[in-house]
């Protein structure tokens, strides 16, 4: 965002050492990448400012770099100072976590290494931060540029970090002089030539084909990151990530389902053509958890499917084998469903309920209302109890087929 609002400050000698320098190393990185090619345009950046007098002609460099290390100092604890950052110093940790947590994964897909191990990464940040406190240290984090920097290097494990902060360190006690002439230029250079080569094309045209929405939270948290910075950037794509979720969740997939011929198998009448629904009977899948972001898309999409089904309907099967859980919210929608069915003379079964939605429908008070003989394990029990056992005056008919919530055991699924 700043270099397009200052386009028209651009200066010709500093955008000059900065493409030379990039083309230096490109070139010697096609040669051998065993060429610290980092340390070659430094040097000559540096003996060219000097020869030159480029520094008079308005080229940026390092200039003087404060010798020695921060002292040691305690840190100020008190009640006030505390109140009064909390909630910058949350926020500070929260973007430094997620920032570094993506670094690390996108250097790992780069490098193919082992998986990242958020909560390592978390102590790591943890330690770090609370060490820097008595050394009036920035708050740390993962570079990005400082990260490709390391991996265009060769580096491999963390041990290159440590060297990295010996060196830093020998820096700042005997050699900042040495750096006074280095340009700006010849180190936005290194990091563009490291940066570059991380720019996952490949990956971008994958998600453009399998999943759209994905690509654009990627084109988003990169044209966010750009105009706005990394921290921004990364944000931008976690709240708009999260945002998708919300919506997928509030607006589940619900499908029909019909016997397939010869098996006891039901499948979404929209992918298997051969799928054949029963007489009288309609069987709906719900694929999500039954909370308060859906339970009102779920009772009014129920609501229109039986409606559509008309006067024949006779009875309604909810396969619950993917509700994996059911709050205050989607508990009292259910039992809207259930008045309505009700209201309409329907009979309500419900097939495949897993523990723990039986264990809210019993906090809820639903298993009895449902109805002890109307819940089953598999959705072809429900529709043969409805065909040949449902009138039966006595209770012949085997209770194997039936599901109640028994008390808990250990391993129970």
């Amino acid at each position: 965002g700043d270099a397009i609002e200052h386009i028209g400050q651009l200066h010709w000698i500093t955008l000059g050492i900065s493409v030379v320098s990039i083309i230096i190393i490109q070139g010697l990185k096609r040669i051998s990448k065993a060429i610290p090619t980092a340390l070659i345009v430094v040097l000559f950046g540096t003996l060219a400012v000097i020869g030159f007098d480029l520094d008079q002609q308005g080229v940026a460099v390092i200039g003087k770099v404060p010798e020695g290390l921060p002292p040691f100092a305690w840190p100020d604890l008190s009640a006030d100072r505390i109140l009064n950052i909390w909630p910058i110093a949350v926020t500070i940790c929260i973007i430094s976590f997620i920032e570094s947590v993506a670094i690390a994964k996108t250097m790992g897909r780069q490098q193919s290494s082992p998986r990242i191990d958020p909560n390592q990464e978390l102590i790591a940040l943890g330690i770090t931060k609370i060490g820097g406190a008595f050394f009036q240290a920035f708050p740390t984090s993962g570079s990005f540029s400082r990260s490709a920097i390391h991996v265009e290097s060769g580096a491999k494990t963390g041990i290159s970090s440590l060297i990295s902060a010996l060196i830093i360190v020998l820096t700042l006690l005997f050699f900042t002089e040495w750096f006074y002439y280095l340009p700006k230029a010849v180190l936005a250079a290194i990091i563009i030539s490291a940066v570059i080569n991380l720019v996952d094309y490949k990956e971008a045209r994958h998600l453009w084909t399998a999943d759209r929405r994905d690509f654009w939270t990627m084109l988003t948290t990169f044209v966010a990151t750009l105009l706005l910075g990394i921290q921004n950037g990364v944000l931008m794509g976690v709240l708009l990530s999260l945002a998708i979720m919300v919506y997928r969740n509030s607006r589940p997939h619900i499908a029909v389902l019909g016997q397939l011929p010869n098996s006891r198998r039901y499948r979404s009448i929209s992918r298997f053509s051969n799928a054949q629904q029963h007489e009288e009977v309609l069987i709906v899948r719900f694929d999500a958890q039954l909370y308060f972001g859906n339970a009102d898309y779920f009772r009014d999409e129920i609501e229109r499917l039986v409606a559509r089904e008309g006067r024949a309907l006779q009875l309604f099967i909810l396969d619950a084998s993917s509700i994996h859980d059911i709050d205050t919210t989607g508990a009292e929608a259910l039992g809207e469903v259930i008045e309505i069915l009700q209201g309409r003379n329907i009979r309500f079964f419900i097939s495949g309920v897993v523990g723990p939605a039986r264990d809210a429908l019993s906090r809820h008070g639903l298993m009895q209302v449902i109805g002890e003989r109307n819940q089953f394990i598999q959705i072809h029990d429900a529709v043969e109890y409805y065909h040949t056992a449902a009138d039966a005056a006595d209770s012949s008919w085997t209770p194997d087929a039936l599901q109640t919530n028994e008390p808990k055991k250990k391993n129970r699924k």
